[in-house]
């Protein structure tokens, strides 16, 4: 008889995965799909809707692997990434162990819908929407207040400010009565629940008509008409959808005698859902009655819509949010004559949720006395708090979003508390609920689109303002954004000029919710002889902490800045300027972003292949000798580069050394920014020490008032790319510190490429162990002594983009190495080559190999199944 054992083996080297399948199963509601996979897809314009989650386990006998466990916050977590969307990875959304098979890992049940990809808001462009009409009069983006006087909207619905976009019909000079432009959506998949929801905006002495039609080269319905002016406005119009198959809709809009016929649109959303069951009996702004929420009954402390300033003096505001004017509604409690502590409750009608939502609000709470506002979720089992902020907030309408993910119907409720004294009055206006998670953080901003909700706290002339270009004063500020680098980027900055020694300007973001902890990081800008000083704060209930700070000029370039943030409750994050001694003191920020996970964990902050000019490094801009950033060949002949490293052409980027005209021993040094890291890394570089009278290339890294050499090279290594790398353990916050040291004449230029700080080993030895021993000791394979070794399955991490090649070097070579060995008790091989080719490929220390015994005599199969 044929002797065959087939094992698993998990072998230590660099990667991370698991075997995985997607099957169709049965006894789900409609077509579920069940994945093991670290990657969940839907097809055929179809977008993911999570059913379930499980958990399975494996017993090992590896203890360092951690078995799977997932938290709610995990799992809420993938819905939200995941949900709607065609594709998604949850690699980077659960721990290692729940990717890792054999051992534990993660079952996603989940459906794929149909998707409806033509909801709109105008914010980034027209959505698929186009234009049918005459030139004259035609649908356009807009935002602020429209050309004409008297007509058309003066900010947009999405964020009620002048700064967000809808899209609206101009009248031309040129244009008459009863002239029609269309606004037309690309092509939608019916289903059997749908609705089309929008808010139009209908002001002006002339507003003619607008119509709404479904339709197909089959049908046309009018689903809705309205005419003439309906006030300065926004208003809100759902529409039931038929079942009809697939089809556009088309907003006709007719334009009316004269010019004050403006007619706009906002905030366009398609759901596959009934109008009447989900989130749009919500919406309110108070304008004419409370729509569909409800008072507490028989409390002489209740919520009263309001116009204008509230009775009590020095609490309450001034106007509403939606209008912005005193003639606008808004929703308040009054706190005159009330006890301290009393109560009052403002509940929805009853919501029966298809999905996740996101609920927003506008609040007020200006007054030396002020009390608490908290947000309830209300089903049959219990009452959770979703939000909650207390205590004394700046005279203004504050903006805030949370996600809501419930699969059982639920109410919202607002409490109101009274606080110490009648200056406590409590409002809010323009209450949203919408469908599908909240999106991006609230903090991300690159200020292309404007100020993404960050403003001005503090009134007064010297207040940030958003810029392209150069700032107008000379020797200070930047010439260009960070995001694009160009002269058309934009960037928010601090005008020097004309304005005091120690003023402060303060740039405030809109309130965030917390999911775990999470990395702030900004990129500034603080160049000029008279700089004064840059500030971070983060602000939660009546506590403000400062994360950050740096003064001084930094010189002309871009720096990177970042703050941990860990906190459990709703925080706020502001920039304090301070403007220095002189005119030359402009302070510019951009490119800012909340990433999830402490900053700790994030080494990339590091890398830098130098293609885009926009690096973590700094060299000392004082000195002659100094790293500059250059493509092709270097000035000087028979000494430097041809090509980068990164694209290997002559118009790719490296920085480098000039050695002409610099006397010898003459150091320079390249300077990280200041990184904080848990457990072991791996830092890894490329270098060219090309020339006869070459120097001295070496790297530092300084933690305190400690510096250390961990690697030097010395002398002429040939007129090509040489890969580095070491290890850095458990430091304290620390810096790398590449430092070049001229050699005896000018051909000794000296460069460098494509740095990486890895967050694993720099150990390319791959021995394998049955018993998952280090990674330095060899594996015994007895099972095998005495019969032939044949791989059968290898698992590389498929996060990883554009790494197939990389992965299939390391199969051939493993395959040599270890296949069809006879009579072995022993297969190590060393893949270190492999690696440093490209170490980005092999991050997580893992390869999951396959491998059965045979007899010899038996012939070995031909095939090898590998999966990467």
């Amino acid at each position: 008889m044929d002797k065959m054992n087939t094992l698993i083996v998990i072998f230590c080297i660099a990667s991370m995965d698991l075997f995985s399948g997607t099957y169709y199963v049965s006894g789900f509601e409609g077509s579920v799909i069940e994945s093991d996979s670290s990657t969940i897809i839907c097809s055929d314009n179809k977008t993911i809707s999570i059913v379930n989650m499980t958990v399975k386990q494996t017993t090992t006998s590896c203890s360092e692997y951690d078995q799977c466990s997932l938290t709610d916050e995990e799992m809420s977590n993938i819905k939200k990434n995941c949900n709607d969307e065609p594709a998604c990875s949850i690699t980077s959304l659960v721990p290692n162990s729940c990717l890792m098979d054999y051992y534990g890992h993660m079952n996603i049940s989940y459906s794929c819908k149909e998707r409806v990809d033509c909801s709109c808001n105008f914010e980034r462009g027209m959505c698929g929407w186009t234009v049918v009409g005459p030139d004259r009069y035609i649908w356009q983006i807009g935002k602020g207040k429209t050309r004409t006087s008297n007509t058309g909207p003066n900010r947009d619905h999405t964020t009620s400010t002048s700064y967000g976009h809808f899209i609206y019909t101009e009248s031309k000079t040129d244009s008459s009565l009863n002239d029609e432009s269309d606004l037309l959506s690309e092509w939608i998949i019916p289903s059997t629940k749908q609705c089309l929801s929008f808010w139009y905006h209908m002001y002006g002495k002339s507003i003619n008509k607008l119509v709404v039609y479904q339709m197909n080269s089959n049908y046309k319905f009018e689903l809705w008409n309205i005419s003439n002016n309906q006030g300065n406005k926004w208003y809100f119009q759902s529409l039931t959808l038929r079942d009809i198959r697939p089809y556009q809709i088309k907003f006709k809009a007719i334009r009316g005698k004269y010019h004050t016929s403006d007619i706009a649109i906002d905030d366009i959303v398609i759901t596959n859902n009934d109008c009447n069951a989900f989130y749009l009996q919500i919406d309110c702004n108070f304008e004419t009655d409370i729509c569909k929420w409800s008072k507490d009954s028989n409390n002489i402390y209740e919520w009263i819509v309001f116009s204008g300033s509230t009775p009590s003096k020095d609490t309450g505001p001034e106007s509403d949010h939606t209008l912005g004017s005193s003639t606008g509604h808004y929703i308040y409690l009054e706190a005159s004559s009330k006890d301290i502590g009393t109560k009052s409750n403002l509940t929805s009608d009853t919501v029966y949720p298809n999905g996740d939502a996101c609920f927003t609000f506008w609040y007020y709470l200006y007054g030396e006395g002020m009390g608490t506002l908290n947000v309830y979720l209300e089903s049959e089992e219990e009452l959770t708090t979703a939000w909650s902020i207390s205590g004394n907030r700046n005279k203004e309408w504050w903006f805030t979003s949370f996600d809501i993910s419930r699969s059982k119907p639920y109410r919202i409720m607002f409490e109101g508390i009274r606080g110490n004294t009648s200056k406590s009055d409590i409002a809010l206006d323009d209450i949203i609920l919408l469908p599908g998670s909240c999106g991006d953080s609230v903090l991300n901003c690159n200020f292309e689109a404007e100020n993404c909700g960050w403003k001005n706290s503090i009134a007064s002339d010297y207040a940030w303002k958003i810029i392209a270009g150069k700032t107008p004063s000379k020797y200070t500020g930047p010439s260009a954004d960070h995001t694009s680098g160009s002269l058309g980027g934009r960037y928010a900055y601090l005008e020097g000029s004309g304005r005091n020694k120690g003023e402060k300007s303060h740039l405030r973001s809109m309130t965030v919710l917390p999911n775990g902890d999470a990395c702030f990081t900004f990129w500034y800008h603080m160049y000029g002889s008279g700089i004064g000083a840059l500030s971070v704060y983060l602000v939660m209930g009546n506590t403000t902490r400062k994360l950050w700070e740096n003064s001084g000029n930094q010189q002309n370039v871009w720096r990177f800045g970042y703050v941990d943030i860990t906190v459990a409750k709703p925080f706020m994050i502001f920039f304090e300027g301070i403007r220095g001694e002189t005119s030359k003191s402009d302070i510019a920020l951009d490119d800012m972003s909340l990433l999830s996970k402490s900053c700790k964990e994030r080494g990339f902050i590091l890398d830098c292949n130098f293609e885009t000019g926009k690096h973590n490094w700094s060299s000392d801009l004082t000195k002659s000798y100094m790293w500059s950033i250059a493509t092709g060949k270097t000035k000087s002949l028979d000494t430097g580069p041809k090509t980068d490293h990164t694209t290997e052409l002559s118009n790719g980027h490296y920085i480098y050394l000039e050695g002409t005209g610099i006397p010898s021993r003459t150091k320079s040094e390249l300077t990280s920014t200041t990184v904080n890291l848990n457990g072991t890394f791996c830092f890894t570089f490329w270098y060219h020490m090309y020339g006869k009278a070459m120097g001295t290339l070496n790297v530092y890294i300084k933690s305190g008032n400690t510096t250390i050499k961990y690697w030097s090279q010395s002398g002429n290594q040939g007129n090509n790319w040489k890969f580095a790398n070491f290890d850095i353990l458990n430091l304290d916050p620390f810096n790398i510190i590449f430092e070049g040291i001229r050699g005896d004449n000018y051909t000794s230029d000296i460069a460098l490429d494509d740095i990486l700080l890895l967050q694993s080993s720099c150990s390319g030895s791959i021995n394998y162990s049955q018993s998952c021993l280090e990674t330095t000791e060899s594996i015994s394979l007895p099972e095998c002594s005495k019969h032939y070794l044949q791989l059968n399955n290898l698992v590389f991490d498929r996060g990883f983009d554009n790494c197939s090649a990389e992965y299939q070097v390391a199969q051939r070579q493993i395959k040599t190495l270890c296949d069809d060995i006879d009579n072995s008790d022993i297969c190590t091989s060393n893949l270190s080559e492999v690696i440093k080719k490209e170490p980005r490929c092999f991050q997580l220390n893992r390869l999951l190999i396959e491998y059965t015994c045979e007899d010899g005599d038996v012939p070995l199969a031909s095939s090898y199944r590998f999966y990467i």
